[in-house]
C-alpha cells in the first residue's frame, strides 16, 4: 500500500522546520547584536545581565552626583582665588599706605590708597555673599556643603565637601587707617589660601573619583556585554552550519519525494 504516514518524511519536515527557526533566531540575534532577547533566551544570564544593568544605572547617578559635586567645587576654586588676589592688592595697599604714613603722608594719596583698599573690601564681601552655586553658599559656615555615596548600595562610604572655620574670610574689621593693617589682611590671606588649597583638593579628588567610577561603569558594561551580546563570528558560523543543514534537509525531502513518486508508478505499471 502507498500513501499513509511516511516516518522518513515527517521526520525530515521536523528538522526542517526547526532548521527555520533557528535560521529565524540566529538573523534576529545578528540584527540586533543580542544573545539573550528575553528571559527565556538564557534564565541565569538574563538575571545576571539585569543585576549588572541596575548597578551600571547606580552608578551613572553616582557619577552625575560626582560632577555636579566637581562644579561646586571648580566654583569655589574661582571664589577662593578671586578673594586671595584681592586681599593680596589689600595688603600692598596697606604697606604702601603705612610707608606713605612714615614719609611725605600726602592726604591724597593715602586717601587714594584707603578708597581703593574700601572699595576691595567691598567687592570681596559682595563676592562672598553672592557665591552661591545651585543655591548652595559656598563660602559659608563650615558645615557640609555636599555629601555624594560613592556606591549605589550605600556601603562604599561619601565624599564630602566641607570647609573649617579657619577657611572663613572676614574682612569687615580691617582698617587700612590702623596700625599692624597689612598683618591684619595676612590673617585673611591665610584663611582664604586655606579655603582654596581644601577647595583644589576637592575638585583634584573629585576627578580621580569620576575616572574611578567610569572605569567601574566600563567594566560592568563589558562583562554585560559577554553575558548578551553575540560572538558574531561564532554566530555567523553557526548560522552558516545551518543554512548548509537546511539545504540538505530540502536536498534530502525532495530525494524521499521522487523515491515515493517512483514506486507509485511501479504499482501503476501493475
Amino acid at each position: 500500500m502507498i500513501g499513509g504516514p511516511n516516518p522518513v518524511s515527517w521526520k525530515l519536515s521536523q528538522i526542517y522546520r526547526k532548521n527555520n527557526q533557528a535560521i529565524a533566531n540566529s538573523l534576529a540575534r545578528i540584527a540586533s547584536g543580542k544573545r539573550i532577547q528575553n528571559a527565556s533566551d538564557d534564565v541565569v544570564g538574563f538575571l545576571r545581565s539585569a543585576e549588572l544593568q541596575t548597578d551600571i544605572a547606580g552608578y551613572r547617578i553616582v557619577k552625575q552626583d560626582l560632577t555636579e559635586a566637581k562644579g561646586l567645587a571648580d566654583y569655589a576654586v574661582g571664589v577662593g582665588s578671586n578673594i586671595t588676589e584681592d586681599l593680596a592688592r589689600m595688603k600692598e595697599l596697606a604697606l604702601l599706605y603705612e610707608t606713605e604714613v612714615g614719609g611725605g603722608n600726602d592726604p591724597d594719596v593715602l586717601a587714594a590708597y584707603k578708597s581703593e583698599f574700601d572699595a576691595l573690601k567691598t567687592t570681596i564681601t559682595n563676592t562672598i555673599d553672592d557665591a552661591y552655586y545651585d543655591g548652595i553658599k559656598v563660602v559659608a559656615a563650615p558645615a557640609a556643603l555636599e555629601e555624594i555615596e560613592l556606591d549605589p548600595g550605600g556601603t562604599g562610604g561619601t565624599f564630602t565637601i566641607q570647609f573649617a572655620a579657619a577657611d572663613i574670610v572676614d574682612v569687615s574689621l580691617l582698617d587700612i587707617t590702623a596700625i599692624g593693617a597689612d598683618d591684619d589682611v595676612q590673617d585673611e590671606i591665610e584663611a582664604a589660601a586655606s579655603y582654596l588649597f581644601k577647595a583644589d583638593g576637592f575638585s583634584e579628588d573629585l576627578d580621580r573619583h569620576i575616572d574611578l567610577t567610569d572605569t567601574i561603569i566600563n567594566s560592568k558594561e563589558a562583562t554585560n556585554s559577554l553575558i548578551t551580546d553575540i560572538d558574531d563570528v561564532k554566530e555567523l558560523a553557526a548560522l552558516t552550519d545551518l543554512q548548509i543543514r537546511q539545504q540538505a534537509t530540502i536536498a534530502m525531502i525532495a530525494q524521499a519525494n521522487n523515491m515515493r513518486a517512483a514506486i507509485a508508478r511501479l504499482y501503476q505499471r501493475d
